[in-house]
């Protein structure tokens, strides 16, 4: 990962916005030796009806404005004056593409690896990003090294006969990025801007839990969109399905609002729920489930005619969908698509221990990821 030192010393203040189709969430963070403290956070209003592409893009700028105003006043109540030093723009595909590619290199004898000869490697490998504009690029990586195929942090001075480097490459519609930058200069105006695509999260997410050597499938759902990557050996397929919370929550509703709905699912969640409506929204998302699992095992399906997708499943949801999407995933029969034919093991960012590593309120998932990778960053 590219490094970001903050230096030692006084704790810096730090801005944190996850960008993703119909939705907008920021937090506002303190770093301090490693560590990370969230001071205040906030989230734009799901939205109640479907928006077309073009509508999605035009509200962007509002959604930044309407989460940053909220999550600015929660951190002036929580009585910090701090300036907001650095602001981590995170931007979520389909906005934001990404590529991973490798680098190889076969030496005829054991051979000395020097940084040089890793850095030509990777830079060498970006040729292999095809499906990336360069004339749109806002990110470009490395993410992992193996020597004589293992992975390694510290492959410099070592002797080997193979050398793999995996990095990953990111455009982003420039339209997008135009408004957010508009958005965020305005609401934190002092700020540098650090660009990073929702799959450097997911990477980041990967190389600081259990999993970091695992071959998984990540479910990164975000209000309108879903984007699945199956990453196997540092090198991912993916796909982006256009159905997110939001518009689960619509299958749902039957006339509710979203945020409605999410109350009755909470408390369902909480064995807390008796009322006729209660019982209305659990029929309905069992009702809803046949068509989740006819789109969701079209997109992993068509993952799987290339190869099996791993058995171990990350998925990043609004907290109050992740019991029942979680038990989605395991129960319906996409066993068929996995390399064991077994049904998916399913993994939140809680069970990962990702919440226990950052300090302050609660965060929503997709934000508590994010955070992972400032956090990396920030100790780099």
């Amino acid at each position: 990962m590219v490094d970001i030192t903050f230096g030692h010393g006084r704790a810096k203040i730090a801005g944190i916005v996850d960008i993703a189709v119909g939705g907008v969430s920021i937090s506002i963070v303190e770093l301090h030796g490693g560590a990370c403290t969230v001071l205040a956070t906030a989230h734009s209003a799901l939205a109640a009806d479907a928006r077309t592409p073009d509508q999605s893009v035009g509200i962007l700028a509002q959604q930044i404005k309407e989460a940053g105003d909220l999550a600015l006043q929660a951190y002036s109540d929580h009585k910090r004056t701090g300036a907001i030093e650095t602001v981590y723009a995170i931007v979520h595909a389909p906005w934001a593409r990404s590529q991973m590619v490798q680098g190889s290199r076969r030496f005829e004898e054991d051979t000395q690896v020097e940084e040089d000869t890793i850095a030509s490697l990777a830079k060498e490998s970006l040729a292999q990003a095809t499906g990336i504009d360069m004339g749109r690029l806002f990110e470009a990586s490395m993410t992992r090294i193996e020597i004589d195929g293992y992975p390694t942090s510290s492959p410099e001075g070592k002797r080997v006969r193979t050398l793999d480097t995996f990095s990953l490459v990111s455009d982003c519609d420039p339209e997008v990025k135009s408004l957010a930058s508009g958005a965020l200069g305005a609401l934190f105006p002092v700020a540098r801007i650090v660009w990073r695509s929702g799959a450097r999260a997911l990477c980041a997410l990967m190389e600081d839990t259990k999993l970091r050597d695992s071959n998984v499938l990540i479910v990164d759902m975000s209000a309108d969109t879903t984007h699945l990557i199956s990453m196997r050996r540092g090198v991912f397929e993916q796909s982006v399905v256009p159905e997110g919370v939001a518009t689960i929550l619509a299958r749902i509703a039957g006339g509710r609002m979203p945020d409605e709905s999410l109350g009755h699912i909470r408390m369902l969640n909480r064995d807390a729920c008796s009322s006729e409506t209660c019982e209305a929204v659990e029929q309905a998302m069992a009702k809803a489930e046949p068509d989740l699992a006819r789109i969701f095992g079209e997109a992993i399906g068509k993952m799987a005619a290339t190869r099996h997708v791993p058995n171990d499943l990350i998925l990043i949801t609004h907290q109050d969908l992740e019991a029942w999407l979680g038990r989605f995933f395991m129960r319906i029969d996409f066993a068929q698509f996995t390399i064991t034919t077994l049904p998916f093991e399913v993994h939140t960012p809680d069970s990962l221990g990702v919440t226990t590593k950052i300090l302050g309120e609660h965060q929503y998932p997709a934000l508590a990821v994010d955070t992972i990778l400032v956090n990396i960053e920030a100790r780099s």
